[in-house]
């Protein structure tokens, strides 16, 4: 009796399988077709775009929101693009720039964010922001793969991948929030004289920072730095570290860290953390780590100058 019981519920268990399966199978490719669709928004739109677009670019800047919102692309490239996103940190656009195309001379910028790059807690996390392409996408499932951010189930059931995105793909197929054909990827933040007032308390009330008497750089970012500059060099890339500026610093152990690795490692780095310490209008922010659009405007025209030196050499 027991035997038979357990064959009843072996033959249940395997039928709810592969009915799952199936329709797994049927709702992932349901949704990769709307999804393909979806070029706008941060959800899916956006990476999407990048995808049809990135074998064209001369110059392309990676990186988190101060990626996004701190390089005006128009100042830096008649052609380029900007795939900061915000919430991202360093083995996300890591693993986008290794999509690019093999032995085309294009220019990278790669923001560096000190504060993750010494985050003992940092691991990849943000790779799961590119779970809708894991099964996909090579060179993204391999990432991710290797970072250790996959997750076993969804190498069976595809759709976890879609978890926590479908409405922003619904929305995004649905109501498109710009013309995505005129879009470079740079988004300026713009800032009401209410919130220019709420920044200005804001500062007076904070604190200095509490410095790390012993900051460390963390094991992922110094694996995903190598990993792109080694693809830079195999692949006719000019790959640039910047920092860009932040409202006050009170910690430089961490700057001369970062600097003498990148030094250490001949990378090249240009640290514009105090680009505005001798002019710091309050025009200049959305608030104290990410620049107003005049700010970003300010910042790229000059970093525009300083490429152009650097790409002559």
């Amino acid at each position: 009796m027991q035997k038979k019981n357990i064959i009843y519920f072996t033959k249940i268990f395997l039928a709810i399988f592969v009915i799952s399966f199936v329709l797994d199978k049927i709702a992932y490719f349901t949704l990769n077709k709307i999804s393909d669709k979806v070029y706008t928004g941060q959800g899916i739109g956006k990476l999407n775009h990048f995808l049809k677009i990135k074998d064209s670019k001369d110059l392309i800047v990676f990186g988190s929101s101060r990626a996004n919102r701190h390089f005006e692309i128009n100042e830096l490239s008649a052609n380029g693009y900007n795939i900061g996103m915000d919430g991202r940190k360093i083995a996300y656009p890591a693993t986008l720039l290794k999509t690019l195309p093999k032995n085309k001379k294009q220019t990278i910028i790669f923001n560096v964010d000190i504060r993750y790059m010494l985050d003992s807690k940092y691991n990849g996390q943000d790779l799961d922001a590119l779970k809708t392409k894991y099964s996909r996408n090579t060179v993204i499932k391999d990432n991710i793969n290797k970072y250790k951010q996959d997750n076993p189930f969804q190498k069976v059931f595809w759709c976890i991948g879609y978890n926590g995105y479908i409405v922003s793909i619904l929305y995004n197929y649905l109501f498109p929030k710009y013309n995505y054909k005129s879009y470079d990827g740079y988004d300026a933040n713009e800032i009401s004289p209410s919130q220019q007032e709420n920044l200005r308390k804001l500062i007076q009330k904070t604190p200095p920072e509490e410095c790390d008497k012993t900051p460390k750089i963390n094991a992922i970012t110094i694996q995903v730095f190598k990993d792109i500059s080694e693809f830079c060099k195999a692949n006719n890339k000019n790959l640039i570290f910047v920092a860009s500026p932040i409202y006050v610093d009170d910690c430089k152990e961490d700057n001369i860290l970062v600097a003498d690795f990148m030094k250490e490692n001949h990378y090249i780095y240009l640290d514009y953390t105090d680009f505005f310490k001798s002019n710091n209008s309050l025009t200049y922010w959305k608030d104290m780590s990410h620049l107003s659009g005049i700010g970003a405007h300010a910042f790229s025209k000059q970093l525009a100058i300083d490429l152009n030196k650097y790409l002559k050499k």
